[in-house]
């Protein structure tokens, strides 16, 4: 399965946001997903312990996916949050979470 096919069935099973994130713009996501190099049990715990330490919070795992979606901690700046993330060893991806919409109309 390449990253392309993992973005995208993220991207669908994705847990719903709450109502109040629903209304903002990717970019002011509080969550992520993340995807990573987490293809055994211990990987992804290590990954999910680093964000912790970064005081993300775990919301759900994507075990046949390699992934995770975070909650960024309450306080402080996303952005900043988004970047540790990104260099936590064994991560591979973070994207914004939020809610996906198909084009009106056919291609081509």
């Amino acid at each position: 399965m390449n990253l392309l096919s993992i973005g995208a069935a993220l991207a669908i099973l994705a847990p719903p946001l709450p109502a109040a994130t629903l209304g903002k713009r990717a970019s002011e996501s509080r969550s992520f997903i993340v995807t990573c190099a987490c293809e055994t049990a211990a990987q992804r715990a290590r990954v999910i312990a680093a964000v912790r330490r970064q005081g993300g919070t775990l919301l759900y795992e994507y075990t046949a996916l390699n992934g995770v979606a975070i909650a960024a901690p309450k306080r402080g700046s996303v952005a900043r949050f988004e970047r540790r993330l990104r260099h936590i060893p064994g991560v591979i991806a973070v994207t914004p979470d939020g809610t996906s919409h198909t084009m009106a109309g056919s291609i081509g």
